[in-house]
């Protein structure tokens, strides 16, 4: 079992090197500034002892915290010691059924040639930060800095994807200015809940704006929409 005194060790050199970048929890790393979801490297132990499995993770904090898995419309990614080869890129994993093609096996192939992560590797921190500055900061740091370019990805690669929770579309979309699509999504989710199995869901009525409310109410309602 991979313990904290060793991904200290293993984080050490990257967060000398990249002052943006701070150890959160012992098995991660965030990436500032920290908006509206976590950039992160996180390391995932495994059932032998001397391994581990270092992954890239934008989880968004719309409903919950820094986990890789328990969000859904999380987006994590394993990666190697070596960026994987041609033609095994982001865009080739979005096909349908790409497993079934013919030259997937070659993959595995090449994942042999590489080997796993194991602490018992000669220099494997430098081969860690390598790989970290090399093939994921530059994909996740451009997102913490800009939102735009998180957009982009999110439309090509997070809702592709698939595993995405239908909130995560609608704040999104708001956060774009995209009302219509927001207003699109959030009918599916009120069709779901007047169509409830247990039969009995009736909609609240809707907020009478117009009457007057109390200047300390009117305040707080202001500020809880800038959260």
């Amino acid at each position: 079992m991979t313990n904290a005194k060793q991904k200290t060790w293993l984080f050490r050199a990257l967060l000398e090197r990249n002052p943006d970048l701070f150890q959160a929890h012992p098995h991660a790393i965030w990436i500032r500034p920290i908006r509206h979801f976590i950039a992160q490297v996180w390391v995932e132990p495994c059932l032998d002892p001397n391994v581990f499995q270092p992954i890239l993770s934008l989880t968004p904090l719309y409903w919950g915290g820094g986990s890789i898995y328990s969000d859904r419309g999380s987006f994590f990614e394993r990666f190697s010691r070596e960026p994987r080869p041609a033609p095994f890129t982001r865009e080739y994993f979005l096909q349908v059924e790409y497993y079934l093609r013919p030259e997937f096996p070659q993959l595995a192939a090449w994942g042999r040639t590489i080997g796993p992560w194991e602490w018992t590797v000669p220099e494997i921190d430098q081969i860690f930060t390598r790989a970290v500055e090399e093939q994921v900061l530059p994909l996740l740091r451009p997102m913490a800095l800009d939102h735009r370019a998180y957009l982009a990805f999110y439309h090509s690669f997070i809702v592709p994807n698939g595993n995405l929770h239908v909130g995560q579309r609608m704040a999104v979309a708001l956060a774009e200015g995209a009302l219509d699509e927001a207003r699109a999504v959030f009918a599916r989710v009120w069709d779901y809940h007047e169509t409830d199995y247990f039969g009995d869901y009736e909609p609240p009525d809707p907020p009478r704006l117009s009457e007057a409310r109390p200047a300390h109410a009117q305040r707080h309602g202001c500020m809880a929409q800038g959260l």
